[in-house]
């Protein structure tokens, strides 16, 4: 292995988790612009069937794999475990499609210094101007429902760009299989008293493919919050 991707657990508290399903066109610009933040970047290939994997350790990432594709939640908790064998403290979570951008990744971190929180989420509500009519209603909406499950005002509750604090994992019990897991790491959260606290991002709208199953996906989602519901 060479130098370059060599991980820096030795001197490095911070690291990224993310997960990737057939992002190929993307993951590498992905994993070289969050590692120019000095952090390690560890990508979970989710039974890609492309060169995700390759591309994403040849910009110098960490490769975990599934044999076949488990679904976002899956991933995650793979990445999840993994950081804490590792001991990092703190661990970014971000989407593989370029959505986000990694020089946000400085202002997560300060918050979080700033305010003592467990958890910083970005917020993309605040400045929604690329963001499609569609979702921006969906994640209103779900910024409400979530919010009144929680306890808790959630701006932005279904961003997968956060920094979360490695000791928050040991506290709460994830069950989420797929991209209902987004939620789930804030309701439960919030229900056993870590702090969220927000910064404001813009997310970046191109023609990336979207892996949701609306019916299968839909209805994962809306169980979960109804059984969260019910526990109030």
């Amino acid at each position: 292995m060479s130098d370059e991707r060599k991980m820096t657990t030795d001197v490095n508290e911070y690291c990224a988790i993310v997960p990737a399903y057939n992002e190929e066109r993307t993951i590498g610009k992905v994993v070289s612009a969050v590692r120019s933040n000095k952090i390690d970047v560890i990508v979970v290939d989710d039974g890609s069937d492309d060169n995700t994997g390759k591309y994403a350790e040849e910009k110098g990432a960490l490769l975990l794999k599934n044999g076949k594709n488990e679904g976002k939640g899956n991933a995650l908790r793979k990445g999840f475990n993994f950081v804490q064998e590792k001991g990092y403290k703190y661990f970014f979570t971000i989407d593989a499609d370029a959505q986000h951008n990694p020089k946000d990744i400085p202002k997560f971190i300060e918050k979080m210094r700033v305010t003592g929180s467990d958890i910083v989420a970005g917020n993309r509500l605040a400045n929604p101007r690329n963001m499609p009519d569609d979702r921006l209603a969906i994640n209103r909406w779900s910024s409400s429902l979530i919010s009144k499950i929680s306890g808790q005002y959630v701006p932005d509750p279904l961003c997968g760009f956060r920094l979360i604090r490695a000791g928050v994992l040991k506290k709460i019990d994830l069950e989420g299989k797929r991209f209902e897991i987004v939620p789930e790491i804030l309701i439960k959260a919030s229900k056993m008293g870590f702090v969220i606290d927000e910064v404001e991002i813009v997310s970046i709208y191109a023609d990336e493919t979207s892996y949701i199953r609306p019916l299968r996906d839909g209805y994962m989602f809306f169980s979960f919050l109804i059984k969260e519901w019910i526990k109030n």
